[in-house]
């Protein structure tokens, strides 16, 4: 497969090197960035998720759902996706999504930082 190269615009941008990750200095767009690339490359897949799983969409027929140890930690501690109800701050979690020919069309990302958002539960998003 060839390498891709995939931009992710941060809506955000401008406001994570401010921000609370876990317990440290937010990171930077970058540094979230080679987060995301960590996971994708090596394969950390979300407890309950399988590589290539149905899409919630019809433009992304095919989903990789991954996930950083904390946010992983989050979800067996609750036994389960569907039973998590609090994310430990600095989770990271990504979305891969594949066409129909399982081509990488697009990455989603949302990372808990605390202190961050509190009226959407502290959550960053990026696509």
């Amino acid at each position: 497969m060839p390498k891709l190269n995939i931009v992710i615009l941060l809506t955000i941008s401008s406001c994570f090197s401010s921000l609370a990750w876990a317990h440290a200095a937010g990171p930077s767009p970058e540094v979230l960035w080679k987060e995301v690339q960590i996971l994708q490359n090596t394969h950390a897949i979300m407890p309950g998720s399988v590589p290539y799983q149905a899409g919630s969409r019809t433009v992304d027929p095919y989903t990789v759902d991954l996930a950083n140890p904390l946010a992983i930690s989050s979800i067996e501690k609750a036994g389960g996706i569907l039973k998590v109800t609090r994310y430990s701050n600095g989770s990271l979690m990504v979305k891969e999504n594949y066409n129909a020919h399982k081509q990488l069309v697009g990455v989603t990302a949302m990372l808990k930082a605390a202190k961050f958002d509190p009226s959407d539960r502290n959550w960053i998003m990026a696509a």
